[in-house]
Protein backbone atom coordinates (compact mmCIF):
# COMPACT_ATOMS: atom_id res chain seq x y z
CA UNK A 1 0.00 0.00 0.00
CA UNK A 2 1.14 3.23 -0.56
CA UNK A 3 1.21 5.88 1.60
CA UNK A 4 -1.87 8.23 0.03
CA UNK A 5 -3.60 5.05 -0.19
CA UNK A 6 -3.50 4.27 3.67
CA UNK A 7 -3.78 8.19 4.53
CA UNK A 8 -7.49 7.72 2.61
CA UNK A 9 -8.26 4.24 4.31
CA UNK A 10 -6.94 6.40 7.96
CA UNK A 11 -9.82 9.19 6.59
CA UNK A 12 -12.33 6.67 5.99
CA UNK A 13 -11.60 4.93 9.14
CA UNK A 14 -11.96 8.30 11.15
CA UNK A 15 -14.95 9.65 9.03
CA UNK A 16 -16.85 6.95 9.75
CA UNK A 17 -16.19 6.53 13.66
CA UNK A 18 -17.03 10.36 13.56
CA UNK A 19 -20.05 9.60 11.62
CA UNK A 20 -21.60 6.92 14.15
CA UNK A 21 -19.99 8.40 17.37
CA UNK A 22 -22.12 7.32 19.89
CA UNK A 23 -24.60 5.98 17.82
CA UNK A 24 -23.57 2.30 18.67
CA UNK A 25 -21.94 2.22 21.82
CA UNK A 26 -21.83 -1.44 23.22
CA UNK A 27 -24.27 -1.49 26.76
CA UNK A 28 -24.19 -4.03 29.02
CA UNK A 29 -27.23 -6.30 29.25
CA UNK A 30 -29.55 -6.26 32.41
CA UNK A 31 -28.85 -9.17 34.54
CA UNK A 32 -32.08 -10.77 33.51
CA UNK A 33 -31.38 -10.87 30.03
CA UNK A 34 -29.03 -13.46 29.42
CA UNK A 35 -31.11 -15.39 32.11
CA UNK A 36 -34.02 -15.13 29.55
CA UNK A 37 -32.10 -15.88 26.49
CA UNK A 38 -31.11 -19.23 28.43
CA UNK A 39 -34.74 -19.98 29.36
CA UNK A 40 -35.62 -19.17 25.81
CA UNK A 41 -32.67 -21.40 24.30
CA UNK A 42 -33.84 -24.20 27.08
CA UNK A 43 -37.57 -24.51 25.94
CA UNK A 44 -36.24 -24.08 22.30
CA UNK A 45 -34.34 -27.03 22.61
CA UNK A 46 -36.70 -29.16 25.18
CA UNK A 47 -39.18 -28.45 22.10
CA UNK A 48 -37.25 -29.79 19.32
CA UNK A 49 -35.79 -32.99 21.59
CA UNK A 50 -39.30 -33.91 22.69
CA UNK A 51 -40.70 -33.85 18.61
CA UNK A 52 -37.54 -35.70 17.55
CA UNK A 53 -38.44 -38.58 20.57
CA UNK A 54 -42.02 -38.80 19.74
CA UNK A 55 -41.28 -39.32 15.72
CA UNK A 56 -38.83 -41.42 16.45
CA UNK A 57 -41.16 -43.23 18.99
CA UNK A 58 -43.53 -43.64 16.21
CA UNK A 59 -41.36 -44.44 12.93
CA UNK A 60 -38.44 -46.33 14.73
CA UNK A 61 -40.33 -47.78 17.74
CA UNK A 62 -43.62 -48.83 16.07
CA UNK A 63 -45.13 -47.44 19.14
CA UNK A 64 -48.52 -46.25 17.46
CA UNK A 65 -50.40 -44.95 20.75
CA UNK A 66 -50.58 -41.20 19.95
CA UNK A 67 -53.17 -40.94 23.23
CA UNK A 68 -50.95 -42.40 25.56
CA UNK A 69 -47.97 -40.21 24.32
CA UNK A 70 -50.35 -36.98 24.92
CA UNK A 71 -51.24 -38.15 28.17
CA UNK A 72 -48.18 -38.66 29.34
CA UNK A 73 -46.59 -35.48 28.44
CA UNK A 74 -49.34 -33.75 29.80
CA UNK A 75 -48.58 -36.13 33.28
CA UNK A 76 -45.15 -34.65 33.09
CA UNK A 77 -46.49 -30.64 33.38
CA UNK A 78 -47.19 -31.55 36.86
CA UNK A 79 -44.03 -31.35 37.74
CA UNK A 80 -43.66 -28.12 36.44
CA UNK A 81 -46.72 -26.92 38.91
CA UNK A 82 -44.89 -28.85 42.22
CA UNK A 83 -42.80 -25.80 42.20
CA UNK A 84 -45.58 -23.41 42.88
CA UNK A 85 -46.77 -25.64 46.55
CA UNK A 86 -43.12 -25.75 47.80
CA UNK A 87 -41.28 -22.85 46.27
CA UNK A 88 -42.18 -19.32 48.33
CA UNK A 89 -40.44 -17.29 45.33
CA UNK A 90 -42.63 -18.99 42.81
CA UNK A 91 -45.80 -18.66 44.84
CA UNK A 92 -44.76 -14.72 45.38
CA UNK A 93 -44.46 -14.17 41.64
CA UNK A 94 -47.79 -15.85 41.25
CA UNK A 95 -49.49 -13.50 43.69
CA UNK A 96 -47.84 -10.46 42.16
CA UNK A 97 -49.11 -11.37 38.74
CA UNK A 98 -52.56 -11.97 39.89
CA UNK A 99 -52.83 -8.69 42.02
CA UNK A 100 -51.78 -7.02 38.40
CA UNK A 101 -54.31 -8.61 36.12
CA UNK A 102 -57.28 -8.43 38.64
CA UNK A 103 -56.02 -5.54 40.80
CA UNK A 104 -58.79 -4.68 43.77
CA UNK A 105 -61.36 -2.25 43.15
CA UNK A 106 -60.47 0.74 44.95
CA UNK A 107 -64.42 1.76 45.97
CA UNK A 108 -67.55 -0.67 46.23
CA UNK A 109 -68.73 -1.72 43.44
CA UNK A 110 -72.07 -0.30 41.92
CA UNK A 111 -75.35 -1.93 43.04
CA UNK A 112 -78.03 -1.87 45.56
CA UNK A 113 -77.63 0.15 48.23
CA UNK A 114 -77.68 -1.74 51.93
CA UNK A 115 -80.21 0.51 53.67
CA UNK A 116 -84.17 0.94 52.78
CA UNK A 117 -84.34 -1.07 49.85
CA UNK A 118 -83.32 1.99 47.66
CA UNK A 119 -82.10 1.84 44.13
CA UNK A 120 -78.52 2.94 43.16
CA UNK A 121 -78.07 2.79 39.90
CA UNK A 122 -80.72 3.78 38.13
CA UNK A 123 -82.58 0.50 37.23
CA UNK A 124 -85.42 -0.77 38.30
CA UNK A 125 -86.00 -3.44 40.79
CA UNK A 126 -87.23 -6.32 38.59
CA UNK A 127 -87.42 -5.25 34.78
CA UNK A 128 -90.51 -4.91 34.96
CA UNK A 129 -90.82 -0.85 34.51
CA UNK A 130 -92.23 -0.37 37.58
CA UNK A 131 -89.95 2.25 40.26
CA UNK A 132 -90.75 0.86 43.25
CA UNK A 133 -88.71 -0.14 45.90
CA UNK A 134 -88.54 -3.66 48.00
Amino acid sequence: MTGDDEARKRDLENAIQNEFAGQYEVQRAKPGVFLGIVCIASVVTLWVGASELIQFIFDDVNFDKPMFLTMYANALFCIYLLGFLFLPSWQAELRRSYTMLFPPAPYPRAGRMSTGGALSDGDDDNGDGDWETD
